[in-house]
């Protein structure tokens, strides 16, 4: 059992408790949000070490790409004033940069 991560463990059903989850998310800085995000795939159950992070990169991709769509979507926002269109203009080209490193990233790790 992962400390600090109980609640998050006894939540999920008797067959995602994976020995091999366990040991990849108690190395993580959020042990509980890591078995949240990779539980949540449908793959997760028979993943290989290697699947596992690339389930990682794909949501962590996903998550970025869902963000910046968001900030796109305030900075349509008519009423907007400038300050707060140059901080969401920024946050959006940050999300953007963070998207395109983690397709990066995955594909070196698959490359590898």
């Amino acid at each position: 059992m992962l400390e600090g991560s109980r609640g998050c463990v006894s939540e999920l059903p008797p067959t995602f408790k994976s020995t091999k989850l366990d040991d990849v998310c108690r190395q993580n800085k959020n042990p509980p949000l890591c078995l949240k995000t990779l539980a949540s795939d449908p793959k997760f159950r028979n993943a290989t070490l290697s699947d596992l992070a690339e389930i990682g990169f794909q949501t962590a991709g996903l998550d970025a790409v869902k963000i910046q769509r968001k900030f796109l979507s305030l900075l349509n926002s008519p009423t907007l004033g400038s300050k707060l269109r140059a901080i969401y203009a920024e946050c959006e080209k940050l999300y953007v940069d963070a998207s395109a490193k983690l397709v990066a990233a995955n594909n070196d790790f698959r490359g590898r």
